[in-house]
């Protein structure tokens, strides 16, 4: 009995890992740290990272992309991690 138990736990958590709760209609913005890489004016490759206020289904768009494409400026998106708000640098007032 035990062990069923055991496999029915390990069943429902790796269900769980597995599943994203994120609702991909939310209209609501978020704070999003965007690290990134490109390519300097000397040949030399460059990271850095920028926080962006994007929706659930911008940053899904900007994730599948992978290319932040600003003013002629071109960076490779390597990963999006959601922020508290109040880590974030963007005034969510404007929004």
């Amino acid at each position: 009995m035990k062990k069923v138990l055991l496999m029915l736990l390990a069943g429902v958590s790796m269900v769980l890992a597995f599943t994203s709760c994120e609702d991909e209609n939310d209209p609501n913005n978020y704070c999003w740290e965007v690290k990134y890489t490109y390519t300097d004016l000397q040949g030399l490759k460059q990271e850095g990272d920028t926080d962006m206020a994007m929706t659930i289904a911008q940053k899904n768009d900007l994730l599948d992309k992978g290319v932040i494409d600003i003013l002629g400026f071109r960076a490779e998106v390597k990963s999006i991690k959601k922020q508290s708000n109040d880590e974030c640098e963007i005034d969510f007032g404007r929004y």
